[in-house]
């Protein structure tokens, strides 16, 4: 017989080949994958099915998600002023769901009352991050159209060009039509100079780190207030950037997975189609109609101003 004292013990294979990661608790893998990019948190998933079951699937996902968009986004629309109205936007419509016209003012709860509903309403996976980072810009900036507040959108940063509106050589109209959203499309079919390019700088209020130039070899990630920017406390601040020197007809945008980029593209298109020909007909609308997607609710919504220079937002 064998004595049991001396007996060998044998680990079975798949025990050895085991990274000691994947056999720590969940909430340790949480926070040890809470310190990457995103970009390697979806690689990590494509190691194995072990791994891919940590990011993509049941509760430690969601905690990882969760993590990771508190860390890269959460600020724009829990501290500063403008994503918080947005915030409250997303609110009234899970209170109301049934009420498709609104005013921007109608809801008389607290910002911070806001924050906790929606939040606490918010599954928080994999989707919804890349969802977010897509479709944050046109949602925050909608109905910032104002002679006292215009905020735009160009290439993936957001700029308060309010100090300029009079002083813009094609008119106060001309950037008051095209603000509120994502406009660089419009700015780069315009040409402008180097010098205006160079300008930017002086009004930048959020950087997006994904979209800064050679952004896929950079270990940043995700929304930075720029130095100019008030009401944001405890996020690190960074310095402002211009627009890219040179014209260029590929916007930068965040990096995301590319079946999500391709259907947020696709559907954004769709809405916009939608939208227009429902309302061309419609007396009161002054100027375009924008369509953008509210992450929180999970649908697409419009506004446009109206012949009374109110902002209205409709549910698409």
């Amino acid at each position: 017989s064998i004595d049991s004292s001396t007996q060998e013990t044998t680990t079975p294979k798949h025990k050895q080949t085991q990274a000691p990661f994947l056999s720590l608790p969940p909430d340790c893998q949480v926070q040890v994958l809470s310190f990457l990019h995103p970009r390697d948190v979806v690689t990590f998933a494509c190691t194995s099915k072990i791994s891919s079951d940590i990011v993509d699937e049941g509760d430690t996902a969601m905690v990882l998600w969760k993590q990771l968009w508190y860390r890269d986004y959460a600020w724009i629309v829990t501290q500063w002023d403008v994503g918080k109205r947005a915030l409250q936007r997303s609110a009234l419509q899970l209170q109301q769901p049934q009420l498709r016209h609104r005013r921007p003012q109608t809801n008389d709860d607290t910002p911070e009352k806001c924050i906790s509903q929606v939040l606490n309403a918010t599954a928080f996976h994999k989707q919804f991050y890349f969802q977010f980072g897509q479709s944050y810009l046109n949602y925050v900036l909608a109905g910032q159209n104002k002679a006292d507040q215009c905020l735009v959108g160009l290439h993936g940063q957001i700029y308060d060009i309010t100090p300029f509106l009079d002083a813009h050589p094609g008119s106060p109209d001309t950037l008051l039509v095209h603000s509120g959203r994502d406009t660089t499309k419009f700015f780069e079919d315009m040409g402008h100079s180097t010098g205006a390019r160079k300008m930017s700088k002086n009004f930048c209020l959020v950087v997006d780190a994904f979209c800064l130039p050679n952004s896929h070899n950079s270990s940043s990630c995700g929304l930075y207030p720029a130095t100019t920017t008030t009401s944001v406390v405890g996020k690190r601040r960074t310095k402002p950037v211009t627009v890219p020197l040179e014209r260029t007809s590929t916007p930068l945008r965040p990096c995301t997975l590319a079946k999500f980029q391709r259907q947020y593209d696709l559907l954004t298109q769709r809405y916009q189609h939608e939208i227009e020909t429902q309302l061309s007909t419609n007396p009161h609308v002054l100027g375009p109609v924008n369509v953008y997607y509210d992450p929180f609710v999970q649908e697409w919504q419009t506004w446009y101003t109206d012949t009374n220079l109110e902002t209205v937002f409709v549910v698409s």
